[in-house]
């Protein structure tokens, strides 16, 4: 295997539940289903005796720690006077619909939906860059949305969110594009993480 990510003598073990393809020649292959595979590994692993990276950071086991409410800075507002992501996202968990498909553009918004909204399955939350090394196919406001059929609305404050959930309450399916006014100076902790580690 090429890179550094893992040592070379580390064992890599591919589990999937379609065939074999042999794109990945450096790893072991197992094919089964993810819970009665790990059912079974759990059945045959030991406790750890010893602490774990888990015993230094306590908090990750928390309800907290996974709630969808931002606890990082959740003011609405950024310095700069526009929307806070944090704010806004963990608005849009309340007021869309429980069943729905996230499907996200690249960038640097892109963690900002997986930490603060909820999917029904693994299935329904698609991140198009990082999936299909695809982006710059979001639309950048609603005018554009509205000219090719959608309704719409451009959101400066948390209270402007209520044309998305009045147009929820009357209609069943269609398209509404929502233009938020979103702060430059929030930046999320992995991406200031990302940066200062590029140097």
């Amino acid at each position: 295997m090429s890179g550094a990510l893992f040592p070379a003598d580390a064992r890599i073990i591919r589990l999937d539940n379609e065939p074999d393809g042999g794109q990945n020649a450096g790893a072991e292959y197992v094919r089964a289903d993810i819970q009665p595979f790990i059912e079974g590994l759990l059945e045959r692993v030991q406790a750890a005796a010893s602490p774990t990276w888990r015993d230094t950071v306590p908090e990750v086991a928390g309800t907290d720690f996974r709630s969808s409410s931002p606890v990082e800075d959740p003011v609405d507002f950024g310095p700069d006077g526009r929307l806070n992501p944090r704010a806004v996202v963990a608005a849009l968990d309340r007021i869309l619909p429980a069943e729905r498909s996230v499907v996200m553009d690249g960038g640097h918004f892109i963690g900002w939906a997986p930490m603060y909204l909820s999917v029904p399955d693994p299935h329904a939350m698609v991140l198009v860059g990082t999936a299909f090394q695809s982006i710059g196919h979001g639309f950048g406001s609603a005018a554009v949305g509205r000219a090719l059929g959608a309704e719409g609305a451009k959101a400066r404050t948390l209270s402007d969110l209520g044309k998305l959930e009045e147009w929820l309450a009357g209609h069943d399916d269609g398209a509404f594009v929502l233009d938020v006014a979103i702060s430059q100076k929030v930046i999320a902790e992995y991406m200031r993480e990302s940066v200062a580690a590029k140097g």
